[in-house]
């Protein structure tokens, strides 16, 4: 689920867990990010939510295809011509929510610009959220969550697809990149380096020094700097990186990724292709 979509690890784990755990809550938020990617990402849980397999979504089933065509007659979308969500919007879905579903077990509601819901419209879609029903699943989305009221949020599962939830994205990455190299699977860590290479350069370069810094750090300390590690929660990878090189070749490393990130024609598949020969050489 989401295979084909940059987005942080976290958020894939949890949204496909409650899917396939049909553990699914009655209302999430879905803020920050490029708003394409996040359209995408309600849409495809969304079929997850109407898909009747065995392991949701499968992708070809009557309910996933509908989904796929944006035309599942229980995936609803709310979106206003208006300049904002009023109340009148809110209550024609209260009213729509109080019917079962036509084909599916679950009814879905795509609200897109969410944010722009004036005070009436959030007081009204606050009750509805108090009282959810057993078969239907508000999902907002939103470029920012500062305007909901607090008693809104806390009734939504929200998830930040914004900047520092793609440092997350980035960091995975990143470790699955040092992972393959260190395992000495070349096609693979090519492989990698080339997604690396289509991500945003700036946090993939400060991803990959902040694993060379904290290596560097380890063979100083000789291991005792847990606390000081910026990715402490990856101390195990740290530990092989700092034995896999040494320092020669680490600082070696870092001074071409500064010289090149000083160039602003860098090409970030040239790039991403030298620091894996640097890395991967013996």
């Amino acid at each position: 689920m989401f295979e084909e979509l940059r987005i942080a690890e976290p958020i894939k784990y949890a949204l496909s867990k409650a899917v396939s755990e049909k553990k699914i809550s009655h209302a999430y938020l879905f803020y920050g990010g490029d708003e394409q990617t996040v359209e995408k990402v309600a849409w495809a849980f969304a079929a997850g939510c109407v898909c009747t397999s065995e392991q949701p979504p499968c992708g070809v089933c009557a309910h996933c295809r509908k989904a796929a065509q944006k035309a599942h007659a229980d995936i609803i979308v709310l979106r206003s011509d208006e300049a904002s969500i009023k109340i009148s919007h809110i209550r024609q879905m209260q009213y729509e929510i109080s019917l079962m579903p036509y084909e599916a077990e679950k009814k879905v509601y795509i609200v897109y610009q969410a944010d722009s819901m004036q005070k009436p419209a959030q007081n009204s879609l606050l009750k509805l959220l108090e009282e959810p029903n057993e078969y239907a699943i508000i999902i907002l989305l939103a470029q920012s969550k500062s305007g909901f009221y607090p008693t809104v949020l806390s009734r939504c599962q929200v998830y930040d697809f914004g900047p520092a939830a793609m440092d997350v994205h980035t960091r995975q990455l990143t470790v699955s990149f040092f992972e393959s190299i260190l395992q000495g699977d070349m096609k693979d860590s090519l492989a990698k380096s080339a997604t690396l290479a289509g991500e945003d350069l700036d946090q993939v370069t400060k991803c990959i020094v902040s694993f060379l810094r904290d290596a560097l750090l380890y063979q100083k300390q000789q291991g005792n700097v847990s606390t000081l590690l910026i990715n402490s929660e990856n101390e195990k990878l740290i530990h092989k990186i700092a034995r896999r090189y040494g320092g020669e070749q680490i600082q070696k490393t870092l001074d071409f990724i500064f010289d090149s990130r000083l160039s602003t024609s860098t090409n970030s598949q040239l790039f991403m292709q030298a620091v894996y020969c640097l890395l991967s050489a013996r």
